[in-house]
């Protein structure tokens, strides 16, 4: 059975377990090892694979994954060809993809065009991290007769009120950054908790899966949000790490990382 977005967190909130999210640039280290690496990571357990659309200016982004964006814009990966490498990633298995782009290369392709070039690749969904407030309403509009779930990123608890103003807006679930740290660095796991703690109260009136991500990289990180109540965690820069050692590598890590959402209370 091929999930939605949404169906996918239905279906693990039922399970008792939390949905884990893998990111990888597209293309990266090159095209055929990267279509290798994201089937053997779906196969080991990631449930949603989001990819990453080369960038200029990636801010969210620490050391790792900004060489590894910068390497695979270097190659000659555009949009299109990104879209295309993640709606394969799509088309190879039973997972929902999001595309994750920034929006100063949404806003200089074009947003109808971007888009339309994620339904032709057949993508689920997007994530742009860095969409202005008052860009989100316009964005949602132009999506809401597409077949594309949007993700809504929540950079502090205060953040998720402002989100919930927009209530034209229906998000597919909430990311939620764990700190104001970059991907990569150590998480601190009790700002987490604490974030996802408030945000999980501001969104009682509008209820939404969270998924929490940014330095998640270890079996008991993931096993203590899945424990905290978080929906779902997103794991980036352990998996690229992960292929750049080859398939053993990434095997283990997602294996591991997927028994960990099963929660233990």
């Amino acid at each position: 059975m091929k999930h939605t977005v949404e169906s996918l967190f239905a279906a693990t909130r039922a399970d008792d377990r939390a949905v884990l999210i893998g990111y990888l640039p597209a293309g990266f280290p090159d095209p055929i090892t990267f279509a290798d690496m994201a089937r053997l990571a779906a196969t080991s357990g990631i449930d949603i694979m989001e990819i990453g659309v080369p960038a200029d200016e990636p801010s969210c982004d620490g050391k790792i994954i900004r060489e590894a964006l910068e390497s695979v814009r270097l190659s000659g990966i555009d949009v299109g060809r990104a879209l295309d490498l993640a709606g394969s990633v799509r088309l190879s298995g039973d997972i929902p993809v999001i595309a994750m782009s920034y929006w100063a290369t949404v806003f200089r392709y074009g947003i109808d065009p971007f888009l339309r070039r994620c339904l032709e690749a057949k993508v689920d969904g997007i994530l742009i991290p860095d969409l202005p407030l008052e860009w989100t309403g316009e964005v949602c509009g132009r999506l809401q007769h597409q077949n594309l779930a949007m993700a809504a990123f929540i950079a502090s608890p205060a953040h998720a009120d402002l989100l919930l103003e927009l209530g034209q807006c229906s998000f597919a679930f909430v990311y939620l950054r764990s700190s104001q740290q970059t991907t990569g660095e150590d998480i601190d796991l009790s700002t987490a908790l604490r974030s996802l703690s408030q945000v999980r109260h501001a969104l009682a009136r509008r209820p939404l899966p969270v998924a929490v991500g940014f330095g998640i990289q270890t079996a008991e990180e993931v096993a203590t949000l899945a424990d905290a109540g978080a929906d779902g965690v997103v794991v980036g820069t352990a998996l690229v790490q992960a292929c750049l050692n080859g398939p053993e590598a990434v095997a283990g890590l997602v294996r591991s990382l997927s028994a960990a959402t099963r929660r233990r209370g």
